[in-house]
């Protein structure tokens, strides 16, 4: 599915290579300084990045491989619900099921910071190994996440960055992310591929959308107004 790129630094069992680190200024952006992680999520790697929410472990959403590991790095369950990153509505739709009613949803609250949860198609669900029929869709206006989406032109899987985690049926998620750059490395550098430095960001929560059998539920009141 989608680009293919060059190897990451990750191989089956470890990495066999140091992760970079790269150093992003979001308000002179250069976009050539993205190619590592872009090369990373291309050949299969994880890597943490900001987002218009929290600092975020990201892999290619057709990776079963990549998404075993992304698991792995933030020891959560298969069943703890990962969101999706999609560029535009028409790629969502792909693997969430998007009526009428979904896409006016989407349409009303995306680009922003909302998670959207719709019902899943069953290549998606498979793919994340998941019992629910069900996938947290994100569409950012994110400068940075939008540029990684529109290079690798495939949805991305992502879970934040956190000291621990917590399964929750509902995505009422009640883990406490990690904002400071030096935490975060000293965590997890040596498990990723890439680690995309913006510096310390605000730890700013999602607004969560429930979408099923025709009914709008709000399951968690984030930055994004309802």
């Amino acid at each position: 599915m989608g680009k293919k790129g060059r190897k990451s630094g990750w191989q089956a069992g470890g990495r066999s290579s140091p992760a970079s680190r790269i150093d992003i200024d979001l308000e002179r952006m250069n976009p050539r300084k993205l190619s590592p992680a872009v090369d990373a999520l291309l050949g299969g790697g994880v890597i943490i990045s900001p987002t218009d929410s929290v600092y975020s472990f990201l892999c290619i959403a057709g990776d079963k491989s990549a998404i075993n590991r992304l698991r792995q790095i933030k020891g959560i369950a298969n069943d703890h619900p990962l969101s999706l990153h999609c560029k535009d509505i028409s790629q969502a739709s792909q693997f969430a099921v998007v009526d009428q009613t979904g896409h006016r949803l989407l349409k009303r609250y995306c680009p922003g910071p909302y998670t959207i949860i719709l019902p899943a198609k069953r290549d998606i669900t498979k793919t994340l190994r998941q019992k629910r029929q069900e996938v947290g869709v994100r569409i950012s206006n994110h400068a940075l996440l939008s540029h990684l989406l529109a290079s690798v032109d495939q949805p991305l899987i992502s879970t934040s960055v956190s000291m621990k985690s917590q399964d929750d049926e509902q995505y009422d998620y009640v883990e406490s992310s990690m904002i400071d750059l030096e935490d975060i490395a000293a965590r997890y550098l040596s498990e990723v591929d890439v680690l995309v430095d913006v510096g310390t960001i605000p730890n700013q929560l999602t607004t969560v959308l429930q979408f099923v059998s025709g009914e709008v539920t709000c399951l968690r009141q984030g930055i994004g107004p309802v």
